[in-house]
């Protein structure tokens, strides 16, 4: 009898805990709050972005063909499949991707023709993008770019709804392109979508679509951006929700009244609101210490000169700028754990393969030291006059480090006999200033997300600018990078690149290429950022991508159905909704 009663309440006892693991049927997963990194102004994948940090929302919205894991290994991704070959007709060389099957966050089925539509219009001649060059060894793209031929022309097809087939000017290598196509930039766009409000289309919640894990849900300017798993992803008929992304919400708040970004961050997190802080003030790296984990970024800060100013004309005089800078003194300034420039390729951009890195092989390019008296030595080879020039920055609530590394710049550039001014931009003023180059010097974040030194270099030669081209027959059919640098030898190097996929070759070549835009100096490279980030003990399952923006598929939070209640009775007392 005994014995009977024991068994009983074993079985009492483990249908109690089975009861406590059940799911509730209202349980959607996770609503977790973190700090990404700063707002995104647009999160259009195909355009010029401002900030480095940008990159770390577009990871979770958007899919490209492949991605790069944190060992730097190419691995598929909205591609699951890849393959080269010699077409039996036309003798042509190309690579064909076999995509898996997915859809929008609207429902609507990704297809290959999404992929011709985006590549193509980074190759329109109207369209303002960074990523142009790392498509120019596809065949007549260069041509397209350049406005003297239509983007029918370019060798990219839809050969079916889930095959997309690229065609390339001559034999080209397939983990090479396979490596560029994991660039964010490079992700498919809905032409349906995009063409309906080309400048506004991923500044609004109820206008953008995207085919990543996550969608967004709401946002709010300034404030708040609510990211929620995609229903749509990769999800096959009765497949469980949660079967490929496992939070529910990501939920990233901006703004604390009295305190906004890192201060406010850093804030919440101590006080256990906030479980992921990817940002920080000076201060606060500095107190968190040991418990931040750092990844390469594969971006760089940089002051573009405006080379048709004369006061910038000279290379020697742009030389001398960028060598009375001490960038080691910059990255205090900064904080953050970010790396003082030395040369215009950042760390981790691969050299010969995934195992050998570009900036361990060319070492310094730039030094990392200040040399005032090789500026002076400079500027008087130069016979530069001792003008008047405005340094231009980004400004915001949540963004002053810029303000501080222009005022150090400015102290330097003074004690050569420069007049400085400076002038605060916010994000659209910024980016006209920059269209329009309409600038002496301007600072802002170049965003590689490529692992191809190519990428980084070539779009300072002509026509690989990425900007605007001019359709007018009287009007050259290119335009210049923003800092309108004009160089034959350096347009004829690029030229002798695009199209090389012996490694060894291609990286000795782009080694050159660094070395020469060195010498004409049309920036000046200050900083490397890095990802630096902590994360709460309640929190598991995090994944890191080569260019540093977060994989959180998989992530768990301890606890999350207390602190899913407590985040919705905070919104009830608010009265605020998603």
């Amino acid at each position: 009898m005994k014995r009977v009663i024991a068994l009983m309440l074993v079985l009492i006892m483990s249908l109690g805990v089975f009861a406590s693991c059940a799911r509730d049927e209202n349980d959607k997963g996770a609503m977790i709050k973190m700090y990404l990194g700063s707002f995104p102004e647009s999160l259009d994948p195909t355009i010029m972005q401002m900030d480095s940090e940008i990159t770390k929302f577009l990871g979770l919205i958007f899919e490209p063909l492949t991605r790069i894991d944190e060992n730097g290994k190419v691995q598929p991704a909205l591609a699951k499949n890849w393959y080269s070959k010699v077409d039996a007709i036309d003798g042509e060389y190309k690579i064909v991707f076999e995509l898996v099957e997915t859809r929008w966050s609207d429902g609507i089925g990704v297809r290959a023709e999404d992929v011709v539509y985006a590549w193509r219009r980074i190759l329109e001649p109207e369209t303002e993008s960074p990523y142009a060059s790392l498509l120019f060894p596809i065949k007549n793209a260069k041509e397209v770019k350049s406005g003297v031929m239509t983007t029918d022309k370019i060798g990219i097809e839809a050969s079916g709804d889930y095959e997309l087939q690229v065609t390339f000017n001559e034999e080209y290598d397939l983990n090479l392109f396979a490596e560029t196509v994991a660039c964010i930039g490079l992700s498919p766009l809905r032409e349906n979508i995009v063409s309906k409000d080309v400048k506004n289309w991923a500044s609004k919640s109820t206008t953008i679509v995207t085919n990543g894990p996550f969608r967004l849900s709401s946002i709010e300017n300034g404030k708040s951006i609510v990211l929620e798993r995609s229903s749509y992803y990769r999800i096959i008929k009765d497949e469980a929700f949660d079967k490929y992304v496992k939070p529910y919400r990501i939920i990233v708040e901006f703004d604390g009244n009295d305190k906004v970004g890192a201060e406010f961050q850093e804030e919440q997190f101590d006080a256990g609101n906030t479980f992921y802080l990817g940002n920080f003030t000076k201060e606060g790296y500095e107190k968190y210490g040991k418990d931040v984990k750092t990844t390469k970024q594969l971006s760089s800060y940089n002051y573009y000169f405006n080379t048709t100013n004369s006061l910038f004309s000279d290379a020697k005089t742009r030389q001398a700028l960028s060598a009375a800078l001490d960038r080691n003194e910059i990255a205090k300034i900064v904080g953050r754990g970010v790396v003082p420039a030395t040369g215009f390729v950042p760390h981790g951009v691969f050299d010969t393969t995934y195992k050998t890195e570009f900036r361990a092989v060319a070492g310094n390019t730039i030094a990392p030291e200040a040399n005032i008296s090789e500026a002076n030595r400079l500027l008087s080879e130069a016979g530069a006059s001792k003008g008047s020039f405005t340094i231009s920055y980004y400004a915001s609530k949540t963004n002053t480090v810029e303000k501080a590394v222009a005022e150090y710049a400015k102290s330097v550039w003074e004690g050569l006999g420069y007049t400085v001014n400076l002038e605060e931009l916010r994000y659209n003023q910024l980016r006209t200033k920059l269209y329009e180059r309409d600038f002496d010097v301007l600072g802002l974040d170049i965003i590689g997300n490529m692992t191809d030194a190519f990428g980084y270099l070539a779009p300072y030669a002509r026509y690989y600018s990425g900007s605007v081209v001019s359709i007018d027959l009287e009007a050259a059919a290119y335009t210049p990078h923003y800092t309108g640098i004009e160089s034959q030898e350096y347009d004829d190097l690029i030229d002798s690149i695009v199209n090389v996929t012996d490694l060894g070759e291609r990286a000795g070549l782009l080694h050159n290429a660094e070395k020469k835009l060195v010498e004409l100096m049309p920036s000046a490279p200050l900083y490397f950022n890095v990802d630096s980030y902590i994360i709460s003990k309640s929190l598991s399952g995090l994944k890191t991508s080569y260019f540093g923006f977060k994989d959180l598929t998989k992530l768990n939070l301890k606890g999350y159905l207390e602190i899913n209640a407590a985040i919705e009775d905070a919104k009830k007392s608010t009265g605020t909704s998603e």
